[in-house]
């Protein structure tokens, strides 16, 4: 039975994520359909390319993911799928599948052609209906490949995600993402960081009061700040019962410096 996952900026008041299942049903009734996640802040698409990032590995080989998260809808932006690693990726290509493709050992991205879409139905501002829930349907009922409905693209669109400078006592960073919670997860990732180490951080020009990566959030008091690894891999930081995004103010892009503290 296929899987197919659901991304999407849409909400659940207004049927519009309905009208995808619609399609997708019809198409292969058969289908298994996954709501991932309907409530990302809208037109955000650095948001459902981490929300993206954080399960597609977690699903058995074959799924198709479905991620519409696409302001620039009916624009001249291409309709794509990739598959990675063995998994299928279906949305625009206005970066949304960036942390997916420059994670995946295996990828390969193919254009959707302009006249593929729900027959009788192409709304110039609902293609997660009539293109990208239709495509992952075709694909699921089996009667064509994902190679039979895309024709091979000449580029695609990659978010220009900074990397971390690691220096030999110094390392800078910047937040990445900001979840429900209030972590505020940074690009730094875990196994760059010696697990003995202590450190000095500050977060755009606040400094934090913490020297240790801690194994979880509880570690510390409550209301009290703590940095981990968090399920992600990625550094976090974190307020012990509370949100550091309420504490520091702190938006995705701002930087967080670390300087490493010699032993004596």
């Amino acid at each position: 039975m296929p899987i197919i996952t659901l991304i999407t900026d849409f909400g659940t008041a207004d049927g519009y994520v309905g009208a995808m299942k619609g399609v997708i049903l019809g198409l292969a009734p058969h289908a298994t359909v996954v709501d991932v996640a309907h409530d990302l802040p809208a037109q955000d698409i650095e948001a459902g390319a981490w929300c993206l990032a954080s399960c597609w590995r977690y699903f058995p080989q074959g799924t198709l993911h479905v991620v519409v998260v696409d302001p620039g809808v009916g624009s001249d932006r291409q309709a794509i799928i990739a598959e990675v690693d063995g998994q299928y990726l279906i949305g625009p290509d206005n970066g949304v599948f960036t942390h997916a493709l420059q994670r995946a050992g295996k990828r390969e991205v193919r254009q959707i052609p302009a006249g593929f879409h729900l027959p009788n139905s192409l709304s110039f501002t609902f293609h997660g209906r009539d293109i990208f829930a239709y495509a992952a349907g075709v694909i699921a009922s089996r009667e064509r490949t994902w190679k039979d409905i895309t024709q091979a693209a000449d580029d695609f669109m990659l978010l220009a995600i900074s990397r971390p400078d690691y220096g030999d006592t110094t390392i800078r960073g910047r937040i990445l993402h900001v979840d429900r919670y209030g972590n505020l997860i940074t690009n730094i990732e875990g196994d760059a960081l010696p697990g003995d180490a202590q450190w000095t951080m500050r977060i755009g020009g606040a400094d934090l009061s913490i020297r240790n990566i801690a194994a979880t959030y509880s570690d510390v008091d409550q209301g009290r700040p703590v940095a981990l690894i968090g399920s992600s891999g990625y550094l976090e930081i974190a307020v012990c019962g509370g949100s550091a995004y309420r504490v520091f103010q702190t938006e995705p892009g701002t930087e967080i410096s670390m300087k490493r503290l010699m032993s004596n």
